[in-house]
């Protein structure tokens, strides 16, 4: 192995360490990839450097396999592939790194969601409250009933005062 590849197969041990621990497993940067895998289509386009960061990722797994399963004298890596992981390993410290970023968006997505739900008026009725259990009585005619009952009664006592007197 030549001084570049050792000085990559350390900052990807690093980087892997970090990735462990934050799982809980044996091989954290793998664990990793798992996840970006299992992620919706949706999510992947709300995150700009998702697919960059997914290859670059894929990339170093791949260089860090074929130093460990190669004994050849060949340089696999380039000083380019070390600062990629040391950059990936800053942006999971910084949490800036592509899951972390998606988590966010989830959750500031969801926080609209909540406020426009609760902004919604209460009273307002929906498609779906418009059973017969759901209406309240009406109380269109009250006025006109009440005239027509007092005007009646004003009949009825003209009527027996006629009479009466």
């Amino acid at each position: 192995m030549q001084a570049i590849d050792n000085e990559f197969f350390e900052a990807y041990k690093r980087l892997d360490r970090l990735c462990s621990d934050i799982y809980g497993c044996r091989n954290g940067v793998s664990q990793y990839i798992e996840d970006m895998e299992r992620v919706s289509y949706q999510g992947r386009l709300a995150i700009p450097s998702w697919e960059q960061a997914y290859r670059t990722l894929k990339h170093l797994r791949w260089v860090r396999n074929q130093l460990a399963h190669d004994s050849g004298q060949l340089q696999l890596c380039e000083e380019r592939d070390i600062q990629d992981t040391n950059s990936f390993y800053d942006d999971i410290v910084l949490g800036c790194d592509p899951l972390t970023q998606l988590r966010r968006y989830q959750e500031d997505h969801l926080a609209v969601k909540k406020s426009a739900q609760r902004a919604k008026p209460v009273a307002m009725p929906t498609v779906s409250d418009h059973s017969d259990a759901a209406q309240q009585p009406r109380r269109t005619g009250c006025f006109p009933v009440a005239i027509l009952l007092l005007a009646g009664a004003a009949a009825i006592v003209i009527y027996f005062l006629a009479y009466l007197l």
